[in-house]
C-alpha cells in the first residue's frame, strides 16, 4: 500500500499546481495511453487548431515515473519541434513507432492528391472559408478519437520501449508543451494481460440480386473502436477487407449513431461469408460481430443507369436513363429519388411506367446541388438502385489562371509578388499560395479571404536559407478555382556566403589513404560530399555526411579512410574533391583537391625454363608484368661452381617475345637463371629464379 500511497500523493501535487498555476479556462491538453507487449503506447493532442499549431512548433517534454516497490524512478524526454506536418515526416514518425494504421491514415490525410477548397469534394463542407492549415486540422479530426482529436493526424504520439524499468507496479506519465498556458496531460498505466472487449453485436444482412446490405449495432463499441472493416470471404477463401479506409473515421455523419451500415456488390451466384471488424486509435484490430453467410438471389433485376441531368429552359431539370430492353418484362415500376447532400435523405420525386425512361422535375422542387438515384421494381416488389448521379445548377466553370507572376525579396525580407489579372469576367479575387517544396505540395494561403487586387507581400527568413515557391489561382463569386499561374521560385537575400573547406593532414599507407579536412563552420551548411576521380575518370562520389539543423557542436575537422584496392599493379592517381552543400542546394567545393600517387608494388617476374637437347639449347620464358612502363630486363645464369654472369640487357623489342634462347650451355651441367625488370622512372623488381638441366 505504500507505493500506492506514492502515487497518490504524486497526482495530488500536480493536480493542486496545475490548479494554482493555470486558469480554468486555460486549453486542454488531452492524453490516453495503453500498455501492450510489454510497450506502453501514448497519444495527446490539445483541443484547438491554434494549440495544434503551437505543439508542433514548440515540440512536447514527456516525464515518467516508474513505481517500483518504494522507489520512484523518473526519466525525462524532450520531442523536438516540428515545423511541418507532411506526408514524409508522418510516416518517417509512424514507422519508427511501428504503428501502421497511423501511417495509412496520414498517407492519406496528407497525400497531394487530396482536394481541399470550395468545390474539391465533399470534405470541402467542414470549412469553405478557412485556409488549408485549419481545414487539415478539421479533416484530423475525423481520423482519431474525438477526445483527442488530432493524435491520430501524426506526429502526436510516442512509444516507451521501458528499457531499464521493466516489471514496474505503475508508470504516470506527464506531457506538457513548454512555455505555453496549455494544460498539462497526465496517463496513469498499469501492466495488462489485455484488454477486457465487449461481447461481440449481431450481424444483420439483406441480400438482393447483385447487392448486399449490411447492418450492425455498435453503440458498445464506440468508446473503444474509432473504425470498422467489413471482411469478405467468397466460398471456402479466407476473409479479405472489403473497404481500403475504417468506416466512421473517413464517414463521421454516421457519428453518434447507434447502427452502421455497409453495401458490397455480390461475386455471381457463390456463398459469402461476411464479419466487422473494428480498429482502436492505437491500430489494434477485434472482431465486432459474428458471421452471416448468404448469397445473392435471383430477382432478374439490373440497376438502372442514370445518363444525365438536364436543365430545361424553365429551370426544371429532365432525368433520364437507360435500362436493359431484354429484362423490361420483369419491370413493375421506376421511382426516382434525390437528396440535397451527400449525407442527407432521399426522398421521392414520384414514379413512372416501366416503358418511360426520364421524368421531369418542376423548377423550385431542386436545390443547387442534387443526387439523383432511380429504383426498379419487379412485380414482387423487389428493389435495384442506381449507382447515385449528381447535378450542380449552380455555376461550375472556373475561371482562366492569372498569368505573369513575378516575384523579388528585398533586403529587409520581404518578398514583393505581382501578376496579371485573369481574363474572365466573373473573378471575385485571387488566393496566393506558398510552399516550401519545389513541386508545389502542402501549399497553404497566405491570406484566408480572396484579394481584391493583384499585388501581395510577404515575409522570408534569409537566415533559413530556403527557398519559397509562390502561385496565384483565381477565385469566382461561386468560389470556383482556377488552375494555378506559372510558379516563381523566390531565395532569400543570404548572408556571406558559405566558408569552403580545407582539406588538412591527408596520408597514406599500403592498404588506405586518411582524408581529413577542416570543416567550414558557417551555420548554413547541411552536409558534406567527398568525391574522387582515378587517373583520368570522372569524379564519383565517396560518402555525404549531413548535419542537422539542430546540431550546436558541430566538430571542427573530420576524417576518413578510403580504401585502396588489393593486388593493383598499374601506378594510380587519386584526386579528391571536397565540398560543402547547403539546404537551397547551394555547392562550395574546396579550393585545392587533394591529390595522391599510388606506386604499385612491384613483384618479382614468374620464370619457367626447359632443355632443347635436339637444338642444343635452353630456352628461358617469362610473363612481362602490367607496370605502366617496363624498359628493360637483365638476364642472370649460373651453374654449380660459378657466381651469376649478366648473359644479356634485353630492351623493350626483346621483352615483347617473353622468351630467351640460351646457346651457351653444356651438356649434363644444371643451370639457374634470374630475371630483374627496370620501369621507366628507375625502379627495380626482385629477382625471378628457375633453375633447369641440360
Amino acid at each position: 500500500m505504500k507505493r500506492y500511497g506514492i502515487l497518490m500523493m504524486t497526482l495530488l501535487f500536480w493536480g493542486l499546481t496545475m490548479g494554482m498555476g493555470q486558469a480554468a479556462e486555460s486549453p486542454k491538453l488531452h492524453a490516453a495511453g495503453r500498455a501492450k507487449n510489454g510497450v506502453n503506447w501514448l497519444r495527446w493532442a490539445p483541443e484547438t487548431p491554434e494549440q495544434w499549431e503551437r505543439l508542433l512548433a514548440q515540440g512536447v517534454v514527456v516525464e515518467r515515473y516508474a513505481y517500483m516497490g518504494d522507489t520512484v524512478l523518473s526519466a525525462e524526454w524532450r520531442r523536438p519541434p516540428l515545423s511541418t506536418a507532411d506526408s514524409l515526416a508522418f510516416a518517417a514518425c509512424a514507422e519508427a513507432a511501428g504503428d501502421g494504421y497511423t501511417v495509412a491514415m496520414g498517407d492519406l490525410l496528407f497525400a497531394d492528391s487530396l482536394e481541399i477548397g470550395p468545390g474539391g469534394n465533399r470534405f470541402s463542407r467542414l470549412s469553405q472559408e478557412r485556409d488549408q492549415r485549419q481545414m487539415r486540422f478539421a479533416m484530423a479530426l475525423l481520423i482519431g478519437d474525438r477526445s483527442y482529436a488530432a493524435a491520430c493526424a501524426g506526429l502526436l504520439g510516442w512509444r516507451d520501449s521501458l528499457d531499464g524499468v521493466e516489471g514496474a507496479s505503475a508508470y504516470l506519465y506527464r506531457v506538457y508543451v513548454p512555455n505555453t498556458a496549455m494544460d498539462t496531460a497526465t496517463v496513469l498505466l498499469r501492466p495488462e494481460a489485455g484488454l477486457l472487449l465487449p461481447p461481440q453485436t449481431l450481424l444483420t444482412a439483406d441480400f438482393r440480386d447483385e447487392t448486399v446490405t449490411l447492418r450492425w449495432d455498435c453503440k458498445l463499441w464506440s468508446g473503444l473502436c474509432v473504425g470498422y472493416y467489413v471482411e469478405r470471404a467468397v466460398g471456402g477463401g479466407g476473409f479479405t477487407a472489403c473497404n481500403a479506409h475504417p468506416i466512421d473515421v473517413l464517414q463521421r455523419d454516421r457519428a453518434g449513431a447507434e447502427e452502421l451500415r455497409y453495401v458490397d456488390s455480390l461475386p455471381g451466384r457463390r456463398k459469402v461469408r461476411y464479419r466487422v471488424v473494428g480498429v482502436d486509435m492505437f491500430g489494434d484490430r477485434f472482431p465486432v460481430t459474428g458471421e452471416v453467410v448468404g448469397e445473392a438471389e435471383a430477382t432478374g433485376l439490373s440497376a438502372p443507369q442514370i445518363m444525365q441531368a438536364a436543365a430545361d429552359a424553365k429551370g426544371g431539370v429532365t432525368v433520364s436513363w437507360r435500362y436493359p430492353d431484354g429484362q423490361e418484362k420483369a419491370l413493375a415500376r421506376f421511382e426516382v429519388f434525390v437528396k440535397d447532400s451527400m449525407y442527407g435523405a432521399y426522398r421521392s420525386l414520384g414514379t413512372v411506367s416501366p416503358k418511360t425512361r426520364r421524368l421531369a422535375v418542376p423548377a423550385g422542387g431542386l436545390r443547387p446541388s442534387s443526387y439523383f438515384c432511380v429504383a426498379a421494381y419487379n412485380r414482387r416488389d423487389e428493389v435495384c438502385y442506381s449507382p447515385v448521379f449528381f447535378h450542380q445548377t449552380v455555376d461550375t466553370v472556373p475561371p482562366l489562371a492569372p498569368e505573369g507572376l513575378t516575384a523579388y525579396a528585398d533586403t529587409a525580407g520581404g518578398v514583393h509578388l505581382q501578376w496579371q489579372p485573369s481574363a474572365s469576367d466573373d473573378v471575385a479575387g485571387y488566393l496566393v499560395l506558398k510552399s516550401r517544396r519545389a513541386d508545389g505540395a502542402l501549399a497553404w494561403m497566405l491570406y484566408p479571404d480572396p484579394l481584391p487586387d493583384t499585388v501581395y507581400t510577404d515575409s522570408i527568413d534569409a537566415l533559413m536559407w530556403q527557398a519559397a515557391y509562390y502561385c496565384v489561382v483565381a477565385v469566382d463569386g461561386n468560389g470556383n478555382l482556377s488552375e494555378p499561374c506559372a510558379p516563381v521560385t523566390v531565395y532569400p537575400n543570404r548572408p556571406n556566403p558559405v566558408a569552403p573547406p580545407l582539406f588538412d593532414g591527408c596520408g597514406a599507407d599500403d592498404r588506405r589513404i586518411k582524408i581529413r579536412w577542416l570543416n567550414s563552420m558557417d551555420e548554413h551548411v547541411a552536409s558534406y560530399a567527398l568525391y574522387v576521380a582515378v587517373d583520368s575518370g570522372e569524379r564519383q562520389l565517396v560518402a555525404r555526411r549531413r548535419w542537422d539543423a539542430g546540431d550546436v557542436a558541430r566538430p571542427t575537422a573530420d576524417s576518413l579512410y578510403y580504401a585502396l584496392p588489393k593486388g593493383r599493379a598499374l601506378d594510380t592517381r587519386y584526386r579528391f574533391f571536397l565540398a560543402v552543400e547547403t539546404p537551397t542546394g547551394d555547392t562550395v567545393w574546396a579550393p585545392q583537391p587533394y591529390v595522391f600517387e599510388y606506386e604499385a608494388t612491384l613483384s618479382a617476374p614468374r620464370l619457367q625454363a626447359w632443355a632443347e637437347r635436339g637444338q642444343r639449347c635452353v630456352a628461358v620464358q617469362w610473363q612481362t608484368p602490367a607496370y605502366a612502363s617496363v624498359v628493360k630486363a637483365y638476364i642472370y645464369r649460373k651453374s654449380a661452381g660459378e657466381p651469376y654472369r649478366l648473359l644479356r640487357v634485353l630492351t623493350s623489342s626483346d621483352l615483347a617475345g617473353e622468351l630467351y634462347v640460351d646457346q651457351s650451355v653444356r651438356m649434363n651441367t644444371e643451370y639457374t637463371y634470374r630475371l630483374q625488370f627496370e620501369t621507366g622512372d628507375g625502379r627495380y623488381t626482385p629477382f625471378g629464379h628457375v633453375a633447369v638441366a641440360y
